[in-house]
């Protein structure tokens, strides 16, 4: 579940083993998250076992990402305060957690 308490922002991403655009993003996302120590979740959704991935749904309300991926959620307080489809490059990622705060 969501963490209602949580202050700092926690970049959650949603993909796929088998989407390029997916797998060029985790080692971008996965550095960036280790250099500026935000909190990152990232989930495969087909390496989830099917409970798991009932979580992930419902947790997520992957109605919004209509299946597009990889897609990008920033949850604060448990709330999401932004999402975004797809990868552009490390530049345009800095961007976005910027603009969200994730990092300064």
């Amino acid at each position: 579940m969501i963490d209602t308490e949580k202050e700092e922002p926690v970049v959650t991403i949603l993909g796929l083993t088998t989407c390029g655009h997916c797998q060029s993003y985790k080692p971008v996302i996965e550095k960036l998250a280790d250099k500026y120590g935000f909190k990152l979740y990232f989930f495969e959704l087909d390496e989830l076992n099917e409970s798991d991935r009932l979580l992930v749904e419902k947790t997520y309300k992957l109605e919004t990402y209509a299946t597009s991926v990889p897609f990008t959620y920033i949850v604060k307080k448990g709330e999401v305060i932004a999402e975004d489809t797809g990868f552009e490059n490390r530049n345009k990622t800095l961007d976005f957690l910027k603009q969200h705060q994730v990092i300064k």
